[in-house]
């Protein structure tokens, strides 16, 4: 069965419950929680993850699913990578990507978003395009410049 059809609602009435975690399901133990706000049965999630202070995760973290977090309040201290994340970040994790472990300092809520489905195929890059994240354009190769204004192009002036 797929996951629910959805209309906005506030997700309130959704008890907190508590998180097992393990390496290879992540975060989890005393003063962890979740809020499912949809699942299927293939163990794709939607959820939010509360963390309370003082909560700190023993070993790194590697699954078989993609998982995509957004941090919504409060931060997380990744000690294997000696970083902290704080409220506002994103990642996107492949399947065994390690992350992890965690240390929590201040109370810290997450959304998460967990599939199996593999990620849609990132379509070609355009010559000329700009990346989407702030990458540069192209220069033009000095053969193209040289034939630029002919046959309707645009001249530099």
């Amino acid at each position: 069965m797929p996951k629910p059809e959805l209309e906005f609602f506030k997700p309130d009435k959704i008890p907190w419950e508590p998180v097992t975690g393990s390496a290879q399901m992540g975060a989890g133990g005393p003063g962890v929680s979740q809020k499912v706000l949809s699942k299927d049965e293939k163990g794709n999630i939607t959820r939010l993850l509360r963390f309370e202070p003082g909560v700190e995760t023993r070993e790194t973290i590697t699954h078989d699913f993609w998982e995509e977090v957004w941090i919504l309040e409060g931060e997380l201290v990744d000690l294997g990578k000696k970083q902290t994340f704080t409220a506002g970040m994103y990642a996107c994790r492949p399947p065994g990507m390690p992350h992890g472990p965690y240390r929590v300092t201040k109370p810290t809520m997450t959304l998460e978003i967990r599939y199996y489905e593999p990620a849609p195929a990132r379509p070609a890059a355009r010559r000329g395009a700009v990346a989407a994240h702030g990458g540069a354009r192209r220069r033009a190769t000095p053969k193209a410049r040289k034939g630029a204004g002919r046959r309707g192009g645009t001249r530099r002036r």
